[in-house]
């Protein structure tokens, strides 16, 4: 029951379901079918991309709904992102903001994914959508040292780093990489501290202009504050950032150039979400 609860308040505060209500649930009815049809599915998606789905791969579905499953932090990435920049995405999974970093924006993505099984279907995302010259896949987790740890399988968009995993991966850490990105996104269920003690020199880097990041607690608001970073929310309609001290449900949007990511952001190209330019 809750989480019946929890799948409607989500429908009816999405911004694209609240323009798209019934082109929404049709949508939502469509892939029912479909999955239950075949096991994997290649759609279009948004900006001519092409999204390959498997069959219970739930964390990917809500871009299939709603176009962007999580709308202001994946829109801010198509928005902030340029040809030339590097974007981190950490807990790369299936690869939806890979797609929307390399193939919308034209950035280079460093996609991490310790998953094999996952990995897989990254790798199929990327072929594609003809992006492999503008991704490279790091099969590891991220963290603050460089070692085998164990990990968790099957849970799809939720597996991370745990005593008790079924598979042994491997960890690195982002300054072991000097890789200089203009965006970093961290999603490492509950892994994101971790990864944060092992970036020390990326977060100071002055091209690091903004980090999206699943862990927007308010601890993880005072680390990235040490680094300069600041909570925004973001309205992808309007291209306006704007202080948020509240931890938000979705990712959270933590800003260090405040003036050069919103130039960046109100002058991007508009892309159609489902029709809706945003």
């Amino acid at each position: 029951m809750n989480a019946l609860r929890n799948s409607a308040a989500f429908f009816l505060s999405h911004p694209i379901a609240r323009r798209q209500y019934l082109r929404t649930i049709l949508r939502i009815l469509s892939w029912q079918i479909l999955s239950r049809l075949h096991s994997v599915i290649t759609v279009r998606w948004i900006g001519g991309t092409k999204l390959t789905v498997s069959r219970g791969a739930k964390g990917a579905t809500g871009n299939l709904y709603y176009g962007l499953h999580e709308f202001s932090p994946m829109a801010f990435t198509i928005h902030m992102l340029r040809p030339g920049d590097v974007f981190v995405d950490g807990g790369a999974n299936i690869g939806t903001y890979t797609l929307l970093a390399s193939a919308i924006a034209g950035a280079h993505t460093d996609a991490f994914e310790p998953d094999p099984g996952t990995i897989e279907h990254l790798a199929a995302n990327i072929e594609t959508n003809a992006i492999s010259d503008r991704v490279t896949v790091h099969a590891s987790a991220l963290g603050d040292r460089i070692k085998r740890v164990s990990f968790t399988s099957g849970l799809d968009t939720m597996n991370f780093v745990s005593d008790r995993g079924d598979q042994t991966v491997q960890m690195t850490t982002l300054d072991s990489l000097s890789l200089s990105p203009a965006l970093l996104k961290l999603d490492l269920e509950g892994g994101e501290q971790s990864a944060v003690a092992g970036a020390e020199r990326t977060l100071r880097d002055p091209k690091l202009l903004a980090i999206i990041c699943e862990d927007n607690a308010p601890e993880m608001a005072a680390l990235l504050a040490e680094y300069g970073f600041e909570r925004y929310g973001y309205d992808p309609f309007e291209r306006r950032l704007s202080p948020e001290p509240r931890a938000l449900p979705e990712n959270g949007i933590f800003i260090r150039e405040l003036q050069r990511v919103s130039a960046r952001v109100s002058t991007a190209d508009r892309t159609s979400v489902f029709g809706e330019p945003v």
